[in-house]
């Protein structure tokens, strides 16, 4: 463990930053409590040139008539206007209301913007500010926020959770779990338009799925069928589909090749099958079978591309005896789905097994589901991000990881059981896993987070009001800084010394963690508070990590290769993620590029950001 108690060098620079947390201060007059209670948009992402629809909610408190106001919009990159839009609104004491306005943001591609409302008073005080944010982009792939469903029952209010996803700018939806068979997804046709079984014996109903479908792409959110890649219901030989004995997999070598002996899954009493059986994924012949079954799908219900589960399997035999690499043949199988399908295709590589072939290949993205036997700590995330970064810059990663995966399945037997989530650990995942470029498929189903792999298990642990907010935050910041935090962005070298507080280099408990990064002309600076843990196991099943204790006036002294022309803060755990610029004192030349911060607190996750007088390749 590398620990830096005391700042050492030269100090060219020095740079302090007091607090000084309220952007705005309520306004005298009108004497009234102001407050913007909600900001929405009406889309996750939104293409170059296209108007964004803002909704902005205000309450006015009690004690005062009627009185006219205004509302100013500010599109914001590192805390630089980018265009301004004011629109009146009239408020009235005691009530509240809802007001709309429109902007079109700059029509560049693949921007994120930081959006400040502000309420004026008639002579421009400011009564209430409030933020979020904006993703300029024509793809969902390049800043992905993946989110899921995996409930369809007839009495689901369908448009009101994908309405509180679009909240979290949740570009991309999972549907976990809706289809008939693994090895048929399609429907019936005489179940087509009115209901089936999924695989637990659970109702998808047509108008619940079509629903979610159709809010879905209202807000521009990709919509991903979920299938496996390689496998087929226990009577899939009998059934009629046209599945072949010869297409299966088995796990010995010598084995008879009969259906008793096939390489199975097995599931829990009840379900509409006894096991999964394992085919060939490397068999072209089952590769068509699974792409023309998966086009029947796609021409029955709308979706926009596969998500192409797999279950951790490395390996089988085929009926030859031969043995059959399943992580070796997955880009394979997905250029093959893309190409047959022509939609986009999104793949799981558990354990992040063949996740850097797989960033070669057709899928729109990289995605990993991590589990602790090999990816057990925040700086294992770190490696597994930094691994993808490495081999394919032009792909984008998500993490898929439950916080609390023991607990949850231990809370599947008591389904009348209700626990929280334990924030801290929620929020310390987030902020490595985003720090690290990537982002983390973890809500859904409205307003619900994942604890664990069989997405439908997630009404154990619940979301609380205050994690809700926090989240809302986080995400909201995610998108305003995606040009920094991911877009290329990717590890480097130069030397971090924190001045008064335990430092890690390496992710180790009871230290506050610098991560160093850089893209095109910009040094971040990542701080991650970890001064509270005594382990740093990303996997919180005791619910016993802590709220890290604030640190104040945390002094970073920071050696870089070059001088700077801007320097600044940013946290989603303050001032709604507003970028804090520091002023630039002239810097003796002869004594090297130091800076010297002082951070005013640190509570979970805080960035700097350095922007270099020249700019690496």
């Amino acid at each position: 463990m590398k620990i830096h108690k005391n700042l050492r060098g030269r100090v060219v620079a020095t740079i302090a930053v007091w607090l000084a947390l309220a952007v705005n201060t309520l306004a005298a007059s009108p004497p009234v409590a102001v407050k913007i209670r909600q900001i929405t948009t009406d889309k996750a992402r939104y293409s170059p040139g296209e108007a964004v629809r803002v909704d902005i909610e205000i309450a006015t408190g009690a004690g005062l008539g009627a009185f006219d106001a205004s509302v100013r919009l500010q599109l914001q990159d590192l805390g630089q206007t980018q265009m301004t839009t004011q629109s009146p609104v009239h408020l009235e004491g005691g009530k509240t209301v809802h007001t709309q306005v429109r902007l079109t943001p700059p029509a560049v591609d693949y921007r994120g913007y930081r959006l400040e409302v502000r309420v004026l008073a008639a002579n421009q005080d400011v009564l209430d500010s409030s933020a979020t944010a904006i993703d300029v982009s024509s793809s969902w792939a390049r800043f992905p926020r993946y989110g899921y469903l995996a409930h369809y029952e007839a009495d689901i209010p369908a448009e009101q959770w994908i309405a509180e996803m679009n909240r979290f700018h949740l570009n991309g939806v999972q549907f976990y779990d809706f289809q008939y068979k693994h090895h048929l997804p399609r429907p019936p046709l005489q179940l087509l338009n009115s209901a089936w079984p999924d695989i637990a014996m659970r109702t998808s109903s047509a108008s619940t799925v079509r629903a979610f479908l159709d809010s879905a792409k209202k807000h521009n959110m990709k919509t991903m069928a979920y299938n496996a890649s390689y496998a087929a219901y226990a009577d899939a030989f009998h059934d009629g589909s046209g599945v072949e004995l010869q297409w299966a997999a088995w796990a010995d070598a010598q084995a008879p090749r009969s259906e008793a002996t096939v390489k199975s899954l097995p599931l829990p009493g009840g379900w509409a099958t006894p096991h999964l059986l394992y085919m060939n994924q490397n068999d072209p012949r089952w590769q068509n079978y699974i792409n023309s079954r998966m086009g029947e799908l796609f021409a029955a219900l709308p979706f926009d591309g596969w998500h192409i589960d797999t279950f951790g399997e490395r390996g089988a035999f085929a009926w030859d005896g031969k043995p059959i690499d399943y992580v070796a043949g997955f880009p394979a199988f997905v250029n093959a789905a893309s190409a047959a399908l022509k939609r986009p295709v999104v793949f799981n590589t558990v354990h992040g097994n063949g996740q850097i072939a797989l960033s070669h290949s057709k899928v729109e993205f990289v995605y990993s589901e991590l589990w602790p036997e090999d990816h057990a700590t925040y700086a294992s995330m770190l490696s597994a991000a930094d691994e993808v970064h490495s081999a394919s810059p032009e792909k984008s990663l998500v993490f898929a990881a439950y916080p609390h995966g023991k607990l949850s399945e231990q809370l599947q037997k008591k389904p009348d059981t209700h626990i929280p989530f334990n924030l801290p650990a929620v929020l310390l995942e987030d902020a490595v896993i985003f720090s690290a470029g990537a982002s983390h498929i973890e809500l859904g189903d409205g307003s619900r987070m994942l604890s664990n792999p069989y997405f439908p298990a997630d009404t154990g642990i619940v979301v609380t009001q205050d994690l809700r907010e926090r989240m809302r935050s986080y995400y909201d910041f995610l998108v305003a800084y995606e040009n920094y935090l991911r877009d290329g962005a990717k590890s480097a070298t130069f030397r971090v010394t924190l001045g008064n507080a335990a430092q890690t280099e390496k992710g180790e408990a009871g230290a506050v963690w610098t991560i160093t990064r850089e893209k095109n002309s910009y040094d971040l600076v990542h701080l991650i508070n970890l001064t509270g843990l005594k382990r740093t196991d990303w996997r919180d099943d005791a619910l016993d990590y802590p709220a890290p204790p604030v640190l104040h006036n945390l002094h970073v002294q920071v050696q870089l290769p070059s001088g700077v022309d801007r320097i600044g803060w940013v946290s989603p755990d303050m001032d709604e993620g507003a970028w804090h610029e520091l002023m630039l004192p002239e810097a003796s030349p002869a004594v090297g590029h130091t800076y010297d911060v002082v951070v005013p607190e640190l509570h979970y996750w805080t960035v700097l950001v350095f922007h270099r007088t020249y700019q690496t390749n």
